[in-house]
């Protein structure tokens, strides 16, 4: 077994941090959304050394909006580090599938833009705007990260096989995508979804994913073998944007660490190494 000093040595590197200026308005289950000081006490808990901050702004299925700006202005606000994606609509600027989105991509990117996302847009991942996307992205040299939700009405659209992702990581070679799933995908679907982006792992060496979130009715996507033999193609994220919500999946990976069911080098890929991959600054 692994000492936990073992374990603490190694920061994550959360690819996907959400937190808001206010949690005034509830969800209506009457849940409160992230602050600031929860995301303090989440990295706390999961050893979080990096965080790559993401804009929820989602046009389908949320009421709490943010700009790339709102969350650039209220991590300098609290005195974080600011790492953060750059959310980037394929529908930006006339909803065409021709417009120039490197001209927005490279505005971020100037900023400090790690890459692009994460893309929430309720469109199909292979649509002509969304390959335009893709297309701006290689031209700008960042990776893209995407929420896939099929057709929950949240997250992008494609079906169960995900030839639509296919068709898109086969498209641009040049550019790395990194994959998760909308919280509104889980139990078997979302383990024969993880299951296809596997088989995508063994066929691709463009396409990464966010490791999905190890509560128990997800235990079919988060099997400890494939999390072992797939640890160069897997991060670690959050995604946490509901403070009542539990968070499991950074205690499950210590604890596969703990078990030696995974090496040192296989967990410091999961928790900070393959992002370095598909980060702009570690390219």
């Amino acid at each position: 077994m692994k000492a936990n000093n073992d374990i603490l040595k190694i920061k994550k590197t959360d690819i996907h941090a959400c937190f808001f200026a206010s949690d005034d308005l509830k969800y209506p289950d009457g849940s409160s959304p992230m602050l600031f000081e929860d995301y303090k006490v989440l990295c706390e808990e999961n050893n979080i050394g990096v965080s790559l901050l993401t804009a929820e702004m989602r046009t389908e299925g949320g009421h709490l909006c943010q700009a790339n700006e709102d969350i650039i202005l209220l991590a300098r606000e609290k005195g974080f580090p600011v790492r953060f994606l750059s959310s980037v609509d394929p529908r930006f600027a006339l909803n065409r599938a021709s417009t120039d989105l490197s001209h927005f991509i490279n505005y971020y990117k100037e900023l400090g833009s790690e890459g692009v996302g994460c893309i929430y847009s309720n469109i199909s991942v292979d649509s002509n705007m969304s390959m335009n996307l893709y297309d701006h992205a290689k031209k700008c040299g960042l990776s893209v990260f995407l929420e896939i939700g099929f057709d929950t009405g949240k997250g992008l659209i494609d079906d169960i096989s995900l030839s639509g992702l296919e068709n898109a990581v086969k498209a641009f070679p040049e550019v790395n995508f990194v994959i998760c799933f909308a919280d509104t995908v889980s139990g078997e679907k979302l383990g024969k979804a993880v299951e296809n982006v596997y088989a995508l792992f063994d066929k691709y060496g463009n396409i990464f994913m966010q490791l999905p979130e190890a509560s128990n009715d997800n235990n079919c996507a988060v099997k400890p073998e494939l999390v072992k033999k797939y640890s160069n193609k897997l991060l670690f994220g959050t995604g946490k944007v509901i403070r009542e919500k539990e968070f499991f999946t950074g205690r499950y990976l210590d604890g596969l660490y703990a078990s030696e069911s995974l090496t040192e080098e296989e967990y410091c890929n999961i928790c900070c190494k393959n992002a370095e991959k598909v980060f702009a600054s570690g390219r």
